[in-house]
């Protein structure tokens, strides 16, 4: 999920979280232990969502005075108000709060998230990383969230969402696994990832028996 969180928001956002070399993490990391938990909290949830308005992350936090711990947050100089908006003073501080979460701790943030936002490509997302098994249920949702994008001319969004999709179904559904890889490499086709596409089909291919459903492939492929 981190690569997948970085990979959605550079396609649909083009704000992703950046790698940050090791003496420079260091140096964020003591800025952000004397953080309270309260105000670690609030920063997890920013630095998980996409759009973080200041609305969603009280709620997601859950606590009934969650404005302190955003107060917290902005007094201790970690982010700042945009309007509705909440932005970090500086992007490595978003990148190293969620390398650091572990798994659990990402998958919980995102749970939170999903259950408050309104969006449909963003629930799904956050659905998507929040799972913590395959699940048709979210798959499906995802499929919806990707035909969204996919109309709005956001194809490579899409493909993303797509691919998620295909990850959360259910290993003993192989055939609809394949169909929505074989979706996701469309939708990147139609992006200009002409590479990804053919690697996708290609995959379809080697998990395909021999039938009229391989030689569909085939000549997609070609």
């Amino acid at each position: 999920s981190a690569r997948a969180l970085v990979e959605y928001e550079r396609t649909a956002l083009g704000s992703g979280p950046i790698p940050v070399p090791d003496s420079l993490g260091d140096l964020v990391r003591h800025r952000l232990h004397g953080l309270s938990p309260e105000a670690r909290d609030v920063g997890r949830l920013v630095a998980a969502s996409s759009n973080p308005r200041e609305r969603v992350i009280r709620a997601a936090h859950g606590v009934q005075e969650s404005w302190v711990a955003i107060d917290q947050a902005i007094d201790d100089g970690i982010i700042e108000r945009d309007g509705d908006a909440l932005r970090f003073t500086h992007p490595l501080l978003r990148s190293v709060l969620y390398a650091e979460m572990t798994l659990n701790q990402r998958r919980h943030v995102h749970q939170r998230l999903a259950a408050i936002v309104g969006g449909i490509e963003e629930r799904a997302w956050h659905l998507a990383l929040g799972a913590e098994q395959p699940s048709e249920e979210i798959a499906e949702t995802l499929d919806g969230a990707a035909e969204h994008a996919e109309s709005r001319g956001a194809p490579q969004t899409a493909a993303v969402l797509e691919e998620q999709s295909t990850r959360l179904t259910p290993a003993s559904d192989s055939g609809k696994a394949r169909e929505r890889s074989v979706r996701a490499a469309d939708y990147h086709f139609r992006g200009g990832n002409i590479a990804r596409s053919r690697e996708l089909v290609e995959s379809a291919l080697g998990a395909c028996p021999a039938g009229p459903a391989h030689a569909a492939l085939l000549v997609r492929l070609g």
